[in-house]
């Protein structure tokens, strides 16, 4: 059993805490990522589970055995973890089968197993055929899949993977987060992946933990995260979204109230368990749940904002608009189909049941 527990692990260089406080728990043949932005500590924590850094306090624990603490910590080799690291690493003067081979050969398997192994395993990340060559006769997406292979050909219950797509472009990422999240299925071996890519994270994972300033500021599947944010910071990492400031008027039934924006607009949607009238709030806004009127649809509906088109920028599928409204600006995706210029006046609509009101 791969399951993984993090309990209360805290880690320092020097007088910086990096790592505060933090603890997950992580199911066998899970795919968990650790999503945050540079120097939040989502890496340092991925090394201590790997075994290249040691807790200052706290305890990590694998199927019920403890691998570190701040007092013991068993050595990389000992765990059986794979890692992939974000710059490949792979040997330029090896062959594809034998970078593949590389930590079946340090384990002294025999020849024949590992000859076996290895080509299994070239299948299985799409690379049948490409044994003899060299790394600079692949592509980016060759080189990370042989990456792959030589860490999971070792048949780790744990791979770990530290950024591993950050050096792609973007349309060779896009395929190989489908190549990932296929191999973990087929492998059935917990995957705990760490980046900065909201995107990656939620293209792939089971459950998502957003590190911020060292800790843990919310754990969940990555619909939960997207669409109810533990706070403003998740909220406004998790993709593009509009905060917009106002106060509960009153609490109406089953998680909802009444909540009065600036300038009078007025919403009901959803808010945390304990608010109360008169709190201040944040709406949560996605900008593919706002509707783009004509001036128009207005009328006295307090439910809705006048506001003007100051950009649009066309995207394809759909157009991102820059809507201002009384000092404020709202982030709008609407279809291209019905396109609005530069200038003009509009009518915004918000999806009360797709916002969420935040108090902080």
């Amino acid at each position: 059993m791969a399951e993984i527990k993090i309990i209360n692990v805290t880690k320092r260089f020097g007088d910086h805490l990096v790592v505060d406080n933090i603890s997950l728990e992580i199911a066998d043949k899970e795919f968990v990522t650790l999503l945050g932005p540079s120097g939040c500590g989502k890496t340092t924590t991925l090394r201590m589970i790997a075994g290249f850094l040691q807790p200052d306090e706290g305890e990590i624990r694998v199927g019920g055995q403890t691998i570190s603490d701040s007092t013991f910590m068993l050595p990389p080799e000992r765990r059986n973890m794979g890692m992939v690291f974000q710059n490949y690493a792979v040997w330029p003067h090896m062959t594809v089968f034998q970078n593949a081979a590389f930590g079946l050969e340090m384990k002294n398997v025999p020849q024949e197993k590992i000859k076996a192994r290895v080509e299994r395993m070239l299948d299985v990340v799409d690379l049948a055929g490409l044994g003899a060559r060299y790394p600079s006769q692949l592509s980016g997406g060759q080189q990370q899949r042989v990456a792959l292979a030589r860490a999971l050909v070792v048949e780790p219950t744990i791979l770990l993977l530290d950024e591993p797509l950050s050096n792609l472009d973007a349309k060779l990422r896009e395929q190989m987060r489908f190549t990932i999240k296929d191999l973990q299925r087929r492998t059935g071996i917990t995957f705990i992946y760490v980046t900065h890519d909201q995107a990656e994270a939620m293209a792939m994972s089971d459950r998502v933990a957003v590190i911020q300033q060292g800790k843990v500021q919310q754990y969940g599947p990555p619909c939960v995260i997207y669409k109810r944010p533990a706070n403003k910071l998740v909220a406004s990492f998790m993709g593009l979204v509009n905060l917009l400031p106002g106060k509960i008027e009153r609490l109406t039934s089953d998680g909802y109230a009444r909540m009065r924006m600036a300038e009078g607009f007025v919403v009901t949607a959803p808010v945390p368990a304990g608010a109360s009238a008169g709190t201040d709030v944040t709406l949560v806004v996605r900008p593919e749940d706002i509707n783009l009127l004509p001036p128009g649809r207005a009328g006295e509906d307090e439910s809705l904002i006048r506001g003007t088109v100051k950009k649009m920028t066309f995207l394809g599928n759909y157009i991102d608009y820059r809507v201002q409204w009384h000092g404020h600006e709202i982030r709008v995706q609407s279809p291209s189909t019905m396109p609005y210029t530069e200038g003009e006046d509009v009518v915004v609509q918000v999806v009360a049941d797709s916002c969420f009101g935040l108090c902080e």
